[in-house]
């Protein structure tokens, strides 16, 4: 028998009707397959797009904040500088306070000595000439007082220099908390 016999009645219809389904099914299977693979791939790049903004937008972030933190890091140093300047004033004020008393006090030992009266210890007795106790005692009370001014003016200086190298600190750290809060707010 011959095949274009076979095919010429019902059964030739239906075998060619098997095989187109089954070639038809095939590739629908492959177009199908096709179709499925785009849009996954359509789907990975925009989850990959999705995935560098992110990754771009944490990037930013992270170099506004060490930005931040270099120029909070810069003020503090400023703030440190500004307190070593101011203290080291305040030495250099001890310091001539110091040597200001040094010279009130060899004042006061010489005229102690052109007078003849004691220098420093004015519970030396009294004499019979209360002018030269007098100017004893004045002497001493004039160089005691003199002495505790410079330690009382030398820790004023001090600490007041030390409250401004606070201060400065303290506004340099807010200053970039308030930079920060600007920062995440945006």
């Amino acid at each position: 028998m011959n095949i274009l016999s076979t095919l010429a009645g019902w059964r030739g219809y239906a075998a060619v009707a098997a095989i187109s389904g089954v070639v038809a099914g095939a590739g629908v299977g492959v177009v199908q397959k096709w179709r499925y693979g785009a849009e996954i791939s359509t789907l990975q790049a925009a989850r990959a797009q999705e995935l560098q903004a992110a990754s771009d937008a944490a990037y930013q972030a992270s170099e506004k904040y060490r930005e931040l933190e270099q120029s909070t890091q810069e003020a503090a140093d400023a703030a440190r500088t500004q307190f070593e300047t101011q203290r080291a004033a305040a030495d250099v004020a001890a310091a001539g306070a110091a040597a200001e008393l040094g010279r009130l006090r060899q004042q006061l030992d010489a005229l102690a000595a052109r007078g003849g009266g004691p220098a420093a210890d004015p519970g030396a007795g009294s004499g019979t000439d209360g002018a030269t106790d007098g100017a004893a005692v004045l002497r001493y009370v004039v160089g005691s007082c003199a002495s505790r001014y410079v330690d009382v003016a030398a820790e004023a200086d001090r600490l007041g220099a030390q409250v401004m190298g606070l201060q400065g600190y303290v506004r340099a750290i807010q200053s970039s908390r308030e930079a920060m809060s600007a920062a995440d707010a945006r």
